[in-house]
């Protein structure tokens, strides 16, 4: 029978002390925590954008009407033209609430993209301001939203050992389960900044069309196999957040010839 309790967890906390295997914590200053916090907001305000366009586009399939698929069918045209049809909520009728709802979710729309707007704004003048973010820049296919988050996680980057320490810390490298000699890889392990990640996949997708080493590589771990699409994304998003690590850490550009050079 397994017992826990606050003395155990104590006693096992100061053997581990005693024999020197509890390991530092890296604490970053207020500055970075807070910049940190500001970007995993900006996410939320992304996400929370999607799931109100989502509904949008249920609540119109739902009255049997049809609308432009793709991001035409969010520009300041297709919004007006879609308020066109709602109503004030103390107006709709009986038969018409859908179309209160409308109006409702488009207000929250405005709302949230305003929010939004604000604080890229003030994420913009930060990395304005911060010389490594433009480093990271210099890739192709790396822009603001990545490279800041990757200097705000990273915060020290020499405080990583080796490049091998970069995929575990963003949770980038497959689960293992190891028993004689049986060895099984699972999903990826989710350590670390969920905001990170999201990005370097992001990233990694727009990539493709603009940088010829993230093309390679992705092309090479695809295998020309459809399943293998997934995998390969993950694998361009691990190396791509390596080749960044590096960058911070020796104060150096992006240079094509090096990332061949370091397959």
């Amino acid at each position: 029978m397994k017992r826990k309790s606050d003395r155990r967890d104590a006693l096992k906390l100061a053997h581990k002390s005693a024999l020197a295997e509890l390991q530092p914590v890296h604490v970053p200053e207020i500055a970075v925590r807070q910049w940190r916090a500001l970007i995993n907001y900006r996410q939320q305000l992304v996400k929370r954008r999607t799931r109100i366009k989502n509904h949008l586009r249920a609540l119109l399939l739902r009255e049997n009407r049809s609308w432009i698929r793709g991001k035409s069918g969010w520009t300041i045209a297709a919004v007006e033209k879609l308020a066109d049809q709602s109503l004030a909520m103390s107006e709709a009728g009986a038969e018409e609430l859908w179309r209160g709802i409308l109006a409702v979710e488009l207000e929250a729309l405005r709302t949230t993209e305003n929010l939004l707007w604000e604080v890229e704004r003030r994420l913009n003048q930060i990395g304005k301001a911060e010389q490594r973010v433009q480093l990271l820049q210099t890739a192709a296919g790396v822009g603001p939203r990545l490279s800041e988050a990757l200097v705000a996680q990273f915060d020290d980057p020499k405080r990583l050992q080796n490049s091998k320490e970069v995929g575990p810390y963003l949770g980038l490298v497959p689960k293992r389960w190891q028993s004689g000699e049986t060895e099984v890889l699972g999903h990826i392990t989710r350590q670390g900044s969920s905001t990170v990640r999201a990005l370097l996949v992001e990233a990694s997708w727009a990539g493709l069309r603009y940088n010829p080493w993230m093309r390679e590589v992705y092309h090479r771990v695809k295998r020309g196999s459809k399943t293998r699409r997934k995998i390969a994304t993950v694998a361009v998003s691990r190396r791509l957040a390596v080749r960044c690590w590096a960058m911070l850490r020796d104060d150096a550009p992006w240079r094509d010839d090096c990332a061949q050079r370091a397959q």
